[in-house]
């Protein structure tokens, strides 16, 4: 070996092994106080990668767990506030049957159409009032129905939605008489002259501009891909200016919605999976003692009649009270058969509710072990190299502090 004073070639290897060691030691002192394998990206970039995006996965699919779990609260509330209409209408059939019984007088008849009565009012309060998270499940409100201007009345709001807006339409005035205007107003983009209808379950839409229109004519605003027709009539001569202003010389001015959807029904859509599309729906039906005009089914709207028709052979004290009571068995039937099949269906749902938490936990778990393999820390293996690299070091610090001492040597020489 060369014995050199300007350059100390052991020093500098020993400088380099203890630069190398001090580094695995830092990078393994790291990952043991981290519990991560993967510190920071260079340490395995295409792991950081693949793991980020478990992460993500997992994430989604817990909140998903969490959606499903709440979409069974839901269907709890609805089908305990049913159970009990169940236990109302199995009530009602049983006062109908008594009130069948001939031996019975228009009296003792009478106090039983009081107490079918206040389980009829009842019913329908349950139907109006069950909510979840302030969504009103069986009243019918999650969908609703305008068929024509006769049933619009002033003030009323027509609820239209494209999925991720609601946009409220405000009749402020309605008058099928010449003298009156009419008022329809769009609450929206005021610098839009477009009107949009969207169809809710296949998400089609059409455009078409409004424009002016004649006098003595009418004008049609044909959405035939969503199936449905807006039609703005105008049945009394008048001028081009006045219609435009407001059709405040027609009349019979009306918006007639033809083909839309029936009310009976409300339909939720449940997010149910980490990625787009992975969804659930589930119905629930109006269940109040209405006529459909109201958007009531119509075993409750058949219901509603023959409870009024029996009060009205009582009022009338005609002698057929008793026919009323038994006519209203059959209807009974058909209301309890109808909350039974809501019911099962409901119950059905939640069964498929809860296999689809088992199996997102069942997924979550997996991607978990998944993602562990690729970030977490083997502790055992980290624990021995974190032992070889301090011995390492401190072999490489005592040869480093013997390195330095051989150009002392060359001045013996010069001595």
């Amino acid at each position: 070996m060369v014995m050199s004073i300007l350059n100390n070639i052991s020093s500098l290897n020993a400088q380099r092994s203890l630069y190398n060691s001090g580094r695995d030691l830092q990078n393994t002192m790291g990952q043991l106080s981290s519990g991560t394998r993967i510190v920071r990206a260079s340490d395995d970039a295409a792991g950081l990668a693949i793991s980020e995006k478990l992460r993500a996965e997992i994430r989604g699919i817990n909140q998903a767990t969490r959606n499903t779990q709440d979409a069974v609260s839901m269907i709890q509330t609805a089908e305990g506030a049913m159970e009990e209409i169940h236990a109302m209408l199995q009530r009602m059939r049983e006062l109908a049957v008594q009130a069948s019984n001939d031996t019975l007088e228009l009296n003792d008849r009478a106090f039983i159409n009081d107490e079918l009565g206040q389980l009829a009012e009842q019913i329908n309060d349950i139907g109006d009032r069950t909510e979840f998270n302030g969504k009103t499940l069986l009243a019918g409100a999650l969908s609703s129905q305008l068929s024509t201007a006769s049933e619009v009345v002033p003030g009323s709001i027509i609820h239209t939605s494209d999925g991720t807006a609601v946009t409220n339409v405000d009749v402020s005035g309605v008058n099928n008489a010449a003298t009156a205007p009419m008022t329809l107003t769009l609450t929206g983009d005021t610098t839009s002259n477009t009107l949009t209808l969207t169809d809710a379950v296949n998400g089609i839409t059409q455009n078409l501009s409004i424009a002016a229109i004649n006098a003595n004519s009418s004008s049609t605003l044909d959405f035939s891909v969503l199936g449905v027709k807006i039609t703005i009539a105008s049945n009394v001569g008048s001028t081009s200016t006045e219609i435009i202003q407001g059709f405040t010389q027609a009349t019979n001015n009306e918006i007639v919605i033809a083909g839309a959807q029936t009310a009976g029904t409300g339909t939720m859509e449940f997010m149910t999976g980490p990625d787009e599309g992975d969804t659930m729906n589930v119905s629930f039906r109006n269940v109040k003692i209405e006529t459909t005009n109201n958007g009531g089914a119509t075993e409750m709207a058949a219901l509603h009649a023959r409870l009024s028709e029996f009060t009205n052979a009582i009022n009338a004290n005609a002698g057929t009270d008793q026919l009323a009571a038994e006519n209203l068995i059959g209807e009974l039937d058909d209301a309890i058969a109808y909350i039974s099949e809501h019911r099962a269906e409901l119950g059905a749902f939640q069964n498929r509710m809860e296999y689809t938490i088992n199996n997102l936990q069942q997924t979550s778990n997996n991607l978990v072990a998944s993602e562990s393999r690729i970030r977490d820390v083997d502790v055992a293996q980290a624990s021995a190299d974190l032992a070889k690299s301090t011995v390492l070091q401190q072999a490489a610090v005592s040869v480093l502090a013997q390195a330095n001492q051989q150009p002392q040597l060359a001045l013996k020489l010069l001595g």
